[in-house]
This record gives C-alpha cells, structure tokens and sequence, in this order.
C-alpha cells in the first residue's frame, strides 16, 4: 500500500483542546418536502428511471458510487505527496481516489499509480483565479453523481480577466480505451460579476452534496456589503429553475446529508465560524447577523440574533477556519485551515460531544468518507500538498 510512513510530521495528540460547545439552539428541521423519507423515496425513484449508456471506465472510477465500509486502520498514513493545490478527493476505494486541483485538473491516484486525467473545460471560457489570491476561485469542489458510474458534478468559477461566474458541470471520465477523456456539460450558471484585481469579486466557497437525481450547492458571499450566501438544489431534470433553500449564508465551506438532515458549516467574519442544519425557506441572517469576535474594531455593529433569523448549532470563537465537511455513523468531520480534523458526535439534530481527531502543521482543504480500510481521507493544502489516509478511533 502507498504512503506507509507514519505521518510524524504532520500530527500532534488527538486530544489537544478545542473551544467548548454551546447547547444547541435549532429544534425546527421537521420541514414539508425535505424530510428524510421524501430523500430516500426520491432517490430510489431515480435510481430506478435511471438509463445510463454503457461507457469504458477504469475500474476503479467504476467503483465510485459504492457504500463506504469501515475503518480497520486507526494509525493515518500518507497516502501521495506533490498535490498541486488540491480542492477536493472523491474516494472510490482504500486504494484508490480522484483529487481536484484549483486548476481544473483532475487526477487518479490508483495504488502507487497517479494518472492525469485532464482538467476540466467549458467552453468559451476558462477555469478562472488569480494565482496570488488562489484561495477564493478556480474548482472548489467535486462530488460523485449518484447512480451514474463515471460521472461527477463539479463547481468553481469560470471566466476572464473582466468578468467570472460560478459554474456548476458535470463530466463523464472515460478511462477504458487509451488516453483518459472527458465529457464535459454545463448545468447552471450564475450572473458574471465585473471585478478587478484593485476590487475583487465577493466570490467564496461553493461546496456541493448528492441528492436525490440532482445536487445542492452552497455559495457563499465573503464581503459584509455583499447580499448573503444561498443554497440551492438543482434537479438533473430541471437544472436551468434551481430551487433556493435557505439565505443569508457567509462564506460556506462544507455541506454533509446525514439521515436526511442537512449540515452545513460556515466562516464567520472574526471568529463565529459556525454549524447549521439547513431548513428549507431558512434565513441564516448574514450579513446583518454574526456570533463573531464583538470586541473586534473592524466587526462590530452585528446583531447575535434577530427575528426570523435561525440561530446556528454551535460556533467557534476564536475562529478554527472550517474548510470541508463530511458525515458518516452519526459523525461529523470538519477540516480546518488551522490545521486538523475535529469531529462531531450528533443525536439526531443535536450536536452531543465534539473532539480534535487530527491536528497537522499544514492546512486541510478537504475530508470526505471513504470505503475500504481509511474511513476518512484528508488533503492538505498548498503547492505540495499531500493526500492522508484517516481512521478515528471510536
């Protein structure tokens, strides 16, 4: 298996202190038309109208809709290093994983074997970011089309030096027959946003989750004038009439679909990062409300809480700088810019416990369930960054 040194250079103790958690305050997730039956009934309904053309995969991407298995392995391992600014794994198995780079290219890491599958195109534009601001654009995330072996839903910011956009695709890899290719397609975009490198554009994260026959995509909106980030699901079906779910997001970086409850985890402006569960019409009050440092000079003037507004589960200040999400077994992982990996006990909508699983020197960029032996996979970030293999001791 690759990667087995121990990671001595990246990992502290697993219980180093992290801030308490409050009680939580949301109790209304009981809404009408996103209920964890409603999820299951849709999913089982397109799985079964479901009519795939047969195409050539690597049989590892043929895998990559697979159930995730458990952990056996409690020790975390380097599992590749030289990672190019990476944004998101998918696992397809506990050998094998794709990696997204911020670029567009996406990779096959298989075994000892890394293949370069090409990076994704739309045409007439370009996957776009500034190279000294390279945490905001380009490809944010990428996530297995349910039911559909071969094909991903993606989501980053196209355009040109003028003008960018988010834009959400889809693309089938092919890897059977000679040379990798891929098929791109275009699923939603947003209005372009005029910007210039003296006034940048309020582009933030944008994290994605399967759903059903379609996906929800969190975006968020990073600047305090800027209008509050949304969440959307997007039917296959109708793609082009997305249905908002919720409002008044920040800067978003992880959504985890946990028997049928939706997280979502969030930056706040100074400190305030928080936890939500995603009701459908929800108002999460930014940019008028923010449970952020209110002893910071440059933050002040929120509001903590206002009418109509919906309170999070739980936030962090000072800030632990969330960067991705992940549920498994009544668990939740959040990776941190700040360097590691903490999980969440939850009981049904209730966060019941949390504690530090992983702490690295290096920021993480990603954590994602896995099958096979490494319950969970971590990227760092960076020029050089590495893909870690992680199982969290029960």
């Amino acid at each position: 298996m690759p990667g087995d040194a121990l990671i001595s250079d990246l990992t502290l103790p697993p219980n180093a202190a992290i801030p308490e958690l409050p009680t939580s305050k949301v109790s209304r997730i009981s809404t009408p038309g996103f209920e964890p039956t409603s999820l299951r009934a849709l999913a089982n309904r397109a799985a079964a109208a479901l009519q795939v053309a047969v195409i050539v995969l690597h049989p590892a991407i043929a895998r990559a809709d697979e159930t995730p298995g458990e952990a056996s392995n409690a020790t975390p391992r380097v599992f590749a290093r030289g990672l190019e600014r990476p944004e998101a794994v998918v696992p397809i198995s506990g050998d094998a994983a794709l990696v997204a780079e911020r670029s567009g290219r996406v990779l096959l890491l298989d075994g000892s074997t890394r293949s370069d599958l090409g990076t994704i195109a739309v045409p007439g534009s370009t996957v776009f970011y500034v190279p000294e601001r390279p945490y905001t654009e380009g490809l944010k995330d990428l996530i297995v089309a349910p039911g559909q072996p071969g094909t991903f839903y993606w989501c980053m910011t196209t355009g040109t030096t003028e003008a960018i956009r988010w834009t959400v695709g889809r693309t089938r890899i092919e890897t059977g027959r000679g040379q990798p290719s891929m098929a791109n397609e275009v699923v939603w975009q947003s209005e372009p946003q005029p910007w210039t490198r003296s006034s940048p554009p309020p582009f933030s994260g944008c994290r994605l989750a399967a759903e059903g026959d379609g996906i929800i995509v969190a975006m968020g909106a990073n600047g305090r004038a800027a209008a509050g980030g949304r969440i959307m699901r997007i039917s296959a079906s109708n793609a082009h009439q997305p249905q908002v779910l919720s409002t008044g997001h920040r800067n978003q970086s992880g959504l985890a679909l946990m028997s049928g409850t939706l997280w979502e985890v969030e930056h706040g402006p100074k400190g305030g990062d928080e936890v939500n569960i995603i009701v459908p019409g929800g108002d999460y009050g930014w940019p008028a409300v923010s449970s952020g440092d209110p002893d910071d000079q440059e933050h002040q003037g929120f509001l903590r809480t206002r009418p109509g507004s919906i309170d999070p589960v739980t936030t962090w200040t000072p800030a632990i700088a969330p960067s991705s999400m992940t549920g498994r077994n009544e668990k939740l992982y959040i990776g941190m810019l700040r360097g590691g990996v903490i999980e969440l006990t939850v009981n049904g909508t209730t966060v019941m416990s949390q504690k530090r699983v992983l702490q690295t020197s290096e920021r993480v960029r990603d954590v994602r369930a896995g099958p096979g032996p490494a319950m969970l996979w971590v990227l760092t970030d960076g020029p050089n960054a590495s893909l870690l293999q992680l199982a969290p001791a029960p």
